[in-house]
């Protein structure tokens, strides 16, 4: 057949049927032999009817002997090999993922951009829907909320100020935000804050806790010496939730929040062991000797005993005492707590000695109680020196209650 522009067009069956080939589009079938092949849309006297396989164009993933032609005359346009998108496969190079939903792909116009290389600048299908296109590929946004309320609570009067700063502790130390509202006590709904300044009183920190709902108890912890606010205090709240936006204002202006931990002397208690029958027996006079301190036992049979002295032999003020069993123990120190003795007439304090667990669980505790004093002061007062003198807080500058420096 000879189309209007001169071109032989060949059928889908114009192959013949001796040679095996059924009507397959332009006459070819996927097991005809190379010759069976036929060349559709030739010019007109260009080429035989039948072109053997060898002479077929060549075309990406078919092998072949022919090559492109790189003379001069071709250079204007770039071969096959060097073309973007000049052919589909997924062997090569994967297709662009789609990071769409299926919804979105039946709305809008689309817009054909085809980028299936992985060797050039990235240029990502574009979905035009609603006026707005589709984020290009491998960008995340990612929307950090606003709670515009909790900022609003946080500048109600009195406003909260920021914390004191932790100088010592470095940033990758302190406590993420999610690790802050994590509750290891379940229905605890006290909550620590560290970083008031030491203008903090309880009435100012009751202040700055019913601004996130109902408050059961508060108390801001208070330096007996100097009367300042030692930087920490507990807001206790009535439903946990209020407990948790708590911590959220809190730890938005720099405070170190979150659930109050189980107490120091709970902590201390579980240390302990409940079979020990060793007493510690403390604020005794200088002068006591081992025999006299069991004299003052007398009743009981004591398996040992000990003053406790120094690198000269002077006494502490401290021993130790061993009965037979708990129960007795408990007679003691519910008899003699308080007795006072010698010529000083001291009240006599008695406990149950300490195991080795509950010794090294006070010397950490007490080291980490300095470090974080002085790591206070230092952000509060630019000295970790403070107490020294009590007087520096009857200056005219100091006012109890205030919401501002400290």
């Amino acid at each position: 057949m000879t189309a209007a522009d001169t071109q032989v067009l060949y059928t889908a069956g114009y192959a013949p049927a001796a040679a095996g080939v059924h009507p397959f589009g332009y006459g070819q079938h996927p097991e005809a032999g190379a010759s069976a092949f036929t060349a559709p849309y030739l010019p007109q006297g260009a080429y035989p009817a039948y072109l053997p396989y060898q002479f077929v164009p060549i075309t990406p993933g078919r092998p072949g002997i022919m090559a492109e032609r790189s003379d001069a005359s071709s250079k204007d346009v770039p071969g096959l090999d060097n073309r973007r998108s000049s052919y589909s496969t997924t062997e090569s190079t994967p297709a662009t993922p789609f990071f769409g939903s299926m919804t979105s792909r039946e709305q809008g116009n689309r817009v054909a951009v085809f980028d299936r290389s992985t060797y050039t600048t990235p240029s990502p299908q574009q979905l035009v829907a609603g006026g707005a296109a589709q984020q290009s590929k491998g960008l995340y946004s990612i929307s950090i909320p606003v709670d515009r309320d909790l900022d609003a609570l946080l500048r109600r009067e009195p406003a909260v100020p920021n914390a004191v700063p932790a100088v010592f502790t470095p940033q990758e130390s302190m406590k993420t935000l999610d690790q802050s509202l994590v509750n290891h006590i379940p229905g605890n709904r006290n909550v620590y804050i560290r970083g008031l300044h030491p203008t903090t009183d309880d009435e100012l920190l009751l202040k700055y806790a019913e601004r996130f709902g109902k408050v059961e108890t508060s108390k801001a912890i208070i330096d007996t010496a100097t009367g300042a606010c030692k930087g920490f205090g507990f807001a206790k709240f009535y439903d946990v939730r209020d407990s948790e936006m708590c911590i959220r204002g809190f730890y938005r202006l720099g405070y170190e929040v979150g659930f109050a931990r189980e107490s120091f002397n709970s902590r201390l208690k579980a240390e302990g062991d409940d079979e020990s029958t060793n007493l510690y027996i403390s604020n005794l006079p200088k002068s006591l000797t081992e025999m006299e301190l069991v004299t003052i036992f007398d009743r009981y049979t004591i398996l040992s005993s000990k003053i406790l002295r120094d690198s000269m032999g002077n006494s502490r003020g401290v021993g130790f005492a061993r009965f037979e069993s708990r129960d007795i123990c408990d007679e003691v120190i519910k008899e003699f707590t308080g007795v006072n003795i010698g010529e000083e007439a001291l009240p006599m304090q008695i406990r149950y000695a300490d195991t080795p667990a509950q010794k090294e669980l006070k010397r950490v505790t007490a080291e980490r109680r300095q470090f974080r004093t002085n790591e206070y002061n230092v952000g509060a007062y630019g000295t970790p020196l403070v107490g020294m003198n009590p007087t520096i807080y009857n200056q005219p500058g100091f006012r109890r209650g205030a919401s501002g420096t400290g």
